[in-house]
């Protein structure tokens, strides 16, 4: 049997931004394309930051998930010198305004 992973019941996946991050996007599709898996799971690098959001922060009705998932990339890359909490601010006005789902960020540094 292969590696197991929880299911996330719905929650999006956390982004990571900064050079590190896209670093390691980077490394692991050319893992994937060679491999067919992610590649090996390490630490996480330092001058990073890890996004974590909820749905209705990038779901729209009408429209696919993954096009507010781009949004929310676009965003996120149009602003990369950005602290934690600028960042928050940033993409909440980016991405807003929000219908009639909750919306919760947090970004976290990890130096």
């Amino acid at each position: 049997m292969g590696q197991r992973r929880p299911p996330a019941a719905g929650a999006p996946r956390p982004r990571r931004h900064g050079v590190a991050a896209r670093r390691r996007r980077r490394d692991a599709a050319r893992h994937r394309s060679r491999h067919g898996t992610r590649g090996p799971r390490g630490r996480r690098a330092g001058g990073s930051t890890l996004l974590l959001y909820t749905d209705g922060l990038v779901e729209r009705r009408g429209e696919l998930l993954d096009e507010g998932i781009e949004r929310l990339r676009a965003a996120v890359a149009a602003q990369p010198g950005l602290g934690p909490d600028a960042l928050c601010d940033h993409v909440l006005a980016a991405l807003g305004p929000f219908e009639d789902d909750d919306v919760a960020v947090l970004a976290l540094r990890l130096d």
